[in-house]
């Protein structure tokens, strides 16, 4: 037996093997390939996902910095607007959808003599109705409360020691988003005795 032939007859087949190399024919390996084509396919699938989610990450970031901001912009100007209202030197009054205040300032306490304690829980009609106030009126006040309509009038009113005061009453409900009452903004300052006067002379004439 001739040293240099291949043991069994595999010369052939080594002969292929590296003819195969020589061209690069190296379809044997397809298989790996395809699955590493189809791995990579899934990852960078993945990495468009994580991206897309980090996107709306940071939108929602963006939206809640923004929300905060101007939920401390609104605090901030609904304190300037209490302390406003605090020192206003008109009466004011807020009262609930079902006409319950909840809310006076310094002003109406001065004015009517009922504190703060005393006023809230009750209605602006529980506190200032008398037996010679004008009913008709009252009730005109409360049809444009329930219109949704600012209201300007003027009528008599009486303190907590029962002196009458003739007031200018300006009533303002706020509405929700749904279009209901939520709030209702009443203020009202004293009549200076010309206006009394002059008043007077208008309902004799």
């Amino acid at each position: 037996m001739a040293t240099n032939e291949p043991v069994n007859g595999n010369f052939s087949v080594i002969h292929t093997i590296f003819d195969r190399l020589f061209r690069g024919d190296f379809r044997h390996c397809d298989f790996s390939t395809h699955h590493n084509g189809r791995s990579r396919l899934a990852l960078k699938k993945r990495e468009r996902l994580l991206e897309d989610r980090n996107r709306e990450l940071r939108g929602e970031k963006l939206a809640l910095e923004q929300a905060h901001e101007d939920l401390k912009t609104n605090q901030s100007e609904l304190h300037r607007l209490s302390l406003v209202a605090k020192h206003a030197s008109d009466s004011i009054i807020l009262s609930n959808a079902e006409s319950q205040i909840i809310w006076v300032n310094d002003a109406f306490s001065k004015l009517t003599g009922f504190s703060f304690k005393e006023a809230v829980g009750a209605t602006a009609g529980d506190i200032f109705n008398g037996p010679e106030t004008n009913f008709g009126v009252v009730e005109s006040i409360n049809e444009h409360i329930q219109r949704g309509e600012e209201y300007y009038t003027e009528i008599l009113n009486y303190t907590k020691s029962g002196e009458k005061i003739w007031v200018e009453v300006n009533v303002v409900p706020i509405l929700n988003d749904n279009g209901s009452l939520d709030l209702i903004v009443g203020s009202s300052e004293t009549l200076h005795m010309s206006r009394l006067v002059n008043t007077s002379l208008l309902k004799r004439s």
